[in-house]
């Protein structure tokens, strides 16, 4: 690793040669070279101490032509100034109108996203209520062959109770009460014939809770 003292002297040697002082130029005069990271913070230390400016180190030059390098230095920082600033404002206002359009994007694919949300809410409750319209017809003929069953199996001329009725339904007639959320109690089959009887359709209800056939 370089000392202090070596880059030190590395750098006066190029300035009294009039050459730029650099890390560039000083490292390749070091006896063992250098990295960067070595050299750098001693020849940071020597320009301080130097009061190292390159833009002033011309004394080799006659002094007007000193002032007009310096004036045409100024000039281009002035120019480079402008330009970078230029160019700063119209990058803000390229990236303010990317950000308004894809702001503009966002609001579009929003909107549309909500519209498809509801639109999906909407299909999703005519799903469920078409769902529920289908079970209901499904029970409603489900009971329907249980009630004519019954007719079937009470008497032509006779009638019977809903205790009577319910030990002579098949078995699967039974199970498949449970496949549309109702159980095959003597209250539920009780409520059908009833309901069934109201419309005057397969069985008519007759006193004491018995029930005989009606129209088919």
């Amino acid at each position: 690793m370089p000392t202090r003292k070596e880059v030190f002297e590395a750098a006066d040697e190029l300035r009294a040669a009039g050459e730029r002082v650099s890390l560039r130029n000083v490292i390749p005069r070091l006896k063992w070279g250098g990295s960067n990271r070595e050299v750098g913070p001693l020849l940071r230390d020597w320009k301080a101490e130097r009061s190292y400016c390159p833009t002033l180190e011309m004394g080799k030059l006659p002094e007007r032509l000193q002032v007009r390098m310096l004036a045409v230095v100024g000039e281009l920082w002035e120019a480079a100034r402008t330009d970078a600033a230029r160019a700063l404002t119209d990058e803000r206002e390229a990236l303010m109108a990317e950000r308004a359009a894809s702001s503009e994007i966002l609001d579009e694919v929003l909107a549309r996203l909500d519209a498809a949300e509801s639109e999906l809410k909407v299909l999703r409750g005519q799903a469920t209520r078409s769902e529920a319209r289908l079970r209901r017809l499904q029970a409603e003929e489900f009971w329907d062959r249980v009630v004519r069953e019954v007719r079937e199996i009470i008497p032509e001329n006779g009638s019977l109770t809903v205790g009577e009725i319910l030990p002579r339904l098949r078995p699967e007639t039974v199970r498949g009460a449970a496949h549309h959320r109702e159980d095959m109690t003597l209250d539920i089959l009780r409520k059908k014939l009833d309901m069934r009887a109201s419309w005057n359709k397969l069985v008519t209800r007759e006193g004491k809770g018995r029930y005989a056939r009606g129209p088919a």
